[in-house]
């Protein structure tokens, strides 16, 4: 590895934990495979290295990943690989290990979805709010559909929440995973962009902005 590309490493190492320190106290073990999926099939992200972080803001508890702006490897230029990296928050409490509980895992599948696709980031400039179904291999019974899949709402903004800062090679974004009722994923997917507009101003409206709660209260 050349010493520009170690130090384009550090340096958007180094944005990110600066990023990461703004939201909360961030856990000091960073949460990545033994073997990494990318070697058994799996999406590739962009430098191979995949790992989600944990931070705590009082009783909340954030899931971030950590990579998906990383430089691609096979790229000489600087470039922030896809461009972003998603933010699941959450109010409720979690006992135990993170990786045993529903946040943590619909961020994770959420972050390997969008290195699977890829364009991510362009959908989400052009559209601001982006929804999506997954599996409910881990989310919560209270918000699982009766087809078994969980609704998502992407790039719902939040108070006060930085969804955008500045990498040593370009602007990474931050994209809000909001887990939705499926009512309100009925109104996302009926409704198209004003279906996601009218959810976003009633999730402001009832305080929980891009907060993901099982015990939250749907607003439709």
């Amino acid at each position: 590895m050349s010493d520009s590309r170690e130090d384009l490493l550090q340096a958007t190492y180094a944005a990110r934990d600066a990023y990461l320190r703004q939201l909360g106290e961030v856990d000091p073990f960073v949460l990545t495979h033994l073997i990494n999926p990318a070697f058994m099939g799996g999406p590739k992200w962009p430098n191979l290295r995949q790992a989600m972080r944990v931070i705590r803001n009082g009783s909340h508890t954030i899931i971030v990943s950590d990579g998906l702006a990383d430089p691609f490897d096979e790229n000489p230029e600087p470039n922030v690989g896809f461009g972003l990296e998603v933010l699941l928050e959450t109010s409720d409490a979690i006992e135990g290990s993170v990786q045993n509980d529903w946040p943590f895992w619909i961020a994770y599948d959420v972050a390997q979805q969008f290195a699977s696709h890829g364009g991510v980031r362009e959908l989400i400039d052009e559209l601001g709010m982006v929804s999506m179904e997954l599996k409910a291999r881990f989310g919560p019974s209270e918000l699982t559909t009766p087809a078994g899949r969980i609704g998502l709402l992407f790039g719902v903004p939040g108070p006060n929440l930085q969804t955008e800062w500045t990498f040593p090679a370009g602007a990474v974004k931050v994209v809000t995973i909001k887990v939705l009722h499926p009512q309100e994923l009925t109104v996302a997917v009926d409704e198209g962009e004003a279906g996601r507009k009218r959810l976003a101003k009633l999730f402001a409206k009832d305080r929980t902005h891009h907060i993901s709660s099982a015990s939250r209260l749907s607003v439709i």
